[in-house]
């Protein structure tokens, strides 16, 4: 696996991702395989679907970011925005946060970049971006300005939970996939 984008919200991920196939592999579970879905096309897929699964890993991406947009809504970003959303493909991934469960929210295909980014454009130049999503209603967001996460609670004011994402992530207790 060739290294993520050089930034410490990219490492960071890096590191995170390890800790993962460190775990899934202790576990018997990895490469983990989800559903096959011919409208959603994986690009971390590790090769064809075999009865209706197909095995997959976070994998490095090929392709650059295109954040054209959202720089014109919010101004110059975060170097831990495009470290973070820039550097892997993947499906969900797991970790602990304060032993309480919580996914990262990656992108597994162009598609699925495209729909998130149009989302958002949608909330506007205030809005901080989710980089992880609780069971319930939270969600951990990234400060597209300062690289901040915070603890995103509707209804709440946000509070901040790590000076950087990179911070952030590497506090996380990786979970095994299932």
């Amino acid at each position: 696996m060739r290294e993520p984008i050089e930034t410490d919200a990219g490492a960071a991920l890096g590191r995170f991702i390890a800790r993962v196939e460190a775990a899934s592999t202790a576990e018997g579970r990895w490469p983990p395989r989800a559903e096959h879905d011919l409208e959603w096309p994986l690009s971390c897929a590790l090769g064809p679907p075999e009865n209706g699964l197909v095995r997959w890993a976070p994998t490095l991406r090929t392709t650059p970011l295109d954040l054209t947009e959202l720089e014109r809504a919010h101004g110059p970003l975060h170097a831990g925005v495009r470290g973070f959303f820039g550097s892997f493909w993947s499906l969900l991934l797991t970790g602990l946060h304060f032993e309480e469960p919580v996914s990262l929210t990656l992108f597994e295909s162009p598609a699925r970049e495209a729909e998130t980014r149009r989302a958002w454009l949608a909330g506007g130049p205030s809005s901080s971006l989710c980089v992880a999503h609780f069971g319930d209603d939270r969600w951990v967001g990234l400060d597209p300005r300062t690289g901040r996460a915070s603890l995103e609670d509707p209804g709440r004011e946000a509070r901040v939970i790590a000076a950087s994402l990179a911070e952030w992530l590497d506090q996380l207790e990786a979970v095994a996939t299932t």
